[in-house]
């Protein structure tokens, strides 16, 4: 069997930090941003609001076992599985405005409270263990700073393809195409 040995720079802490920020700046920032559009960028309020405490209920709930979750199946596994359901969110988005699916935003909304549970308490393990102790206050800056550019850079997008209607509507099929392809 072959081993592979990583470069001595991708094991250091530091780009351990940065690549679990870019992850999050590609899954949760996007996410943050479709979500700002107000409803998800759909008319209907109050399915917006259903999903969205059907997503943060479970959130809460699966969060009190993520923890163990990450200890079980590592934080490498951990993050990758909490990544999938903000693809499937951005996608069911979509797919209501393009299907008219009430029942799969609802549904993405719960995957993605279990999957956005695991992914928080992988990033935390990543955070707490990996940098020195002198280190973490930068490790933190580093992250939350790459983290929320990701909803910085997923607004403008969002508001750049949208902004020739100059009216409040749905927004259109590309945003959710870009944006669902950087998650």
């Amino acid at each position: 069997m072959v081993e592979f040995k990583f470069p001595a720079f991708y094991t250091s802490p530091m780009t351990q930090v940065v690549l679990v920020g870019i992850t999050c700046f590609a899954t949760v920032g996007m996410f943050s941003a479709v979500s700002n559009l107000g409803a998800g960028g759909t008319q209907d309020v109050s399915l917006s609001d259903t999903s969205n405490g059907v997503l943060y209920g479970l959130f809460a709930v699966v969060g009190i076992i993520s923890g163990g979750i990450t200890n079980l199946l590592g934080p490498r596994l951990t993050l990758f599985l909490g990544t999938l359901g903000y693809a499937l969110y951005v996608g069911a988005l979509w797919c209501l405005q393009t299907q008219g699916t009430n029942w799969f935003l609802i549904f993405a909304g719960a995957i993605l409270g279990i999957t956005a549970a695991m992914l928080w308490s992988a990033q935390g393990c990543i955070m707490m263990s990996y940098p020195l102790e002198k280190d973490k206050g930068k490790a933190f800056a580093i992250f939350w700073a790459i983290f929320q550019f990701g909803s910085f850079i997923g607004s403008v997008i969002a508001l750049a393809i949208n902004i020739r209607t100059g009216e409040l509507n749905n927004v259109s099929t590309s945003t959710y195409i870009v944006c669902s392809r950087t998650l």
